[in-house]
């Protein structure tokens, strides 16, 4: 009867488009799911205080940059919106043709548009946070409002002219990957081989991150300011890819963390090999990335102790998150806003004290497996 009403609670118009009623239905199942009232507005908090932090610590310089360089923000959103927007249609696309909605009688044109909304849906978020981000901007770091007024401009323009390249670029057939189960093989005793899931997070990231992808990123080379020299503009351009690979990387990891876990519940496996198996390539990979990038941005005249400073709270979060993850796998309620509130408290430790935050995390990470080992 409950759902009965709230079915009927509804407005009219959106009860008779029965794919985004259905989409309405499933982002309010999704918000129930997510956790508790007092625990939705600690993430919130939360939230407010990692804007606040990238405000007041980072927000002067990065505008100011992006003041100098309308092109490049420009250029940096429309790329971005091009490939989510991409990926989200492709997305998309295949859910809605394997769902129980495909059965539903209807038109083209409510398909498309349905399809449409949810692949724009990353991009629409990236850019309402960044204006708020810039309203936050020019009230908490006093950023002027020339200056936030022409870098929305080129952020809004940027996503919108990205959205419609993603929509229209031509469909082609997707590489089809193997089977995750594929990966979990046995070898001969009774030992399961775990070198296959080692592997697996690195996999993925191939899988999430195609070389094509990679390859539209070097569209950036056209928004760079004229008087930048080549090593900057090769810099910079390395920073932008592996950052975002190496972020890739660490959303694979949690996803196999969470999958894994799953197909291997009711084995023997302990969770000390469990843990060790998924980590390991992917935190050697972190490490050895994020190293080669620090001495490319010190290479270009950053100072050392700045690089080090970001390097260090990056690898702090990847620690952190990567070990609740693992200590949650196999139960997730709570695990979000963990993770929120590790990077919150990690930011606010790095900020207050330079070289303080991997410390602190490899010891939290350490306490975090450790309990879930011997529980």
């Amino acid at each position: 009867m409950a759902r009965s009403s709230r079915f009927q609670r509804d407005p009219v118009w959106l009860r008779r488009r029965v794919l985004l009623h259905a989409w309405w239905l499933e982002s309010l199942n999704r918000f129930r799911r997510a956790g508790s009232s007092w625990q939705l507005a600690t993430a919130m908090l939360a939230a407010c205080g990692v804007l606040a932090w990238l405000v007041t610590v980072w927000g002067p310089s990065i505008l100011a940059l992006s003041g100098r360089h309308l092109l490049s923000a420009g250029i940096v959103m429309a790329l971005q919106s091009a490939v989510l927007t991409d990926r989200g249609r492709r997305k998309w696309t295949d859910f809605y043709s394997q769902s129980w909605l495909a059965t539903v009688p209807l038109d083209r044109r409510a398909w498309r548009t349905t399809i449409a909304l949810r692949a724009c849906c990353p991009a629409a978020a990236i850019l309402i946070g960044i204006t708020t981000m810039l309203l936050a901007g020019e009230m908490l770091a006093g950023v002027t409002a020339g200056t936030v007024f022409s870098v929305a401009v080129s952020c809004t323009v940027g996503t919108c002219i990205g959205v419609l390249i993603g929509w229209w670029l031509p469909q082609r057939d997707p590489q089809i990957p193997l089977p995750a189960s594929s990966l979990l093989h046995p070898t001969s005793g009774y030992v399961p081989a775990l070198s296959a899931m080692s592997g697996w997070a690195l996999q993925q990231t191939r899988v999430w991150l195609r070389p094509r992808s990679i390859a539209r990123l070097m569209v950036l080379a056209l928004g760079l300011p004229g008087d930048v020299s080549g090593n900057v503009a090769v810099a910079l351009l390395w920073i932008l890819i592996v950052g975002l690979y190496l972020f890739v990387l660490l959303r694979a990891t949690l996803e196999v963390a969470s999958q894994g876990a799953k197909w291997l519940r009711p084995t023997p496996l302990s969770f000390a090999r469990f843990a060790w198996a998924v980590v390991r390539y992917p935190m050697l990979k972190q490490l050895l990335w994020t190293a080669l990038t620090v001495g490319m941005v010190i290479a270009i005249g950053v100072d050392p102790l700045k690089a080090l400073s970001l390097a260090e709270l990056w690898l702090a979060i990847v620690a952190a998150v990567s070990s609740i993850a693992l200590a949650h796998a196999y139960e997730s309620p709570g695990m979000h806003l963990k993770m929120l509130l590790s990077v919150c408290f990690l930011a606010v430790i790095e900020t207050a004290r330079h070289h303080a935050a991997l410390p602190c995390a490899l010891l939290f990470s350490g306490w975090q497996l450790n309990k879930a080992s011997s529980s």
